[in-house]
């Protein structure tokens, strides 16, 4: 597997991942600086970022629908309640655990 470590993450084409590696089998110290050497494919990004967006709002939609919403934009501050106590007094959400 060729490449450095956040071109594989990201799929993002490195520049320095076409340098040899040395012969321990380790990557060349010039490849450590790998994020600041990036060409980021915008198309492809752009359609990640919609997936992402899509994947996360399509549960917010059905969370909506069953508490009787007919849009996410219904939703008022009243409508939600944590069991975390300290991100109840973080948010001003109202903690629905037992005091």
């Amino acid at each position: 597997m060729s490449g450095c470590i956040w071109s594989l993450l990201f799929g993002l084409r490195c520049e320095n991942a076409q340098q040899p590696e040395q012969k321990s089998g380790h990557p060349s110290p010039e490849r450590h600086g790998c994020p600041g050497f990036f060409s980021l494919p915008v198309d492809i990004a752009a359609e990640r970022l919609a997936t992402y967006f899509k994947a996360a709002v399509e549960p917010m939609e059905v969370m909506a629908r069953a508490t009787g919403h007919r849009h996410l934009s219904d939703f008022k501050i009243d409508d939600l309640t944590t069991f975390k106590k300290d991100m109840a007094e973080l948010t001003g959400v109202a903690y629905g655990g037992v005091t």
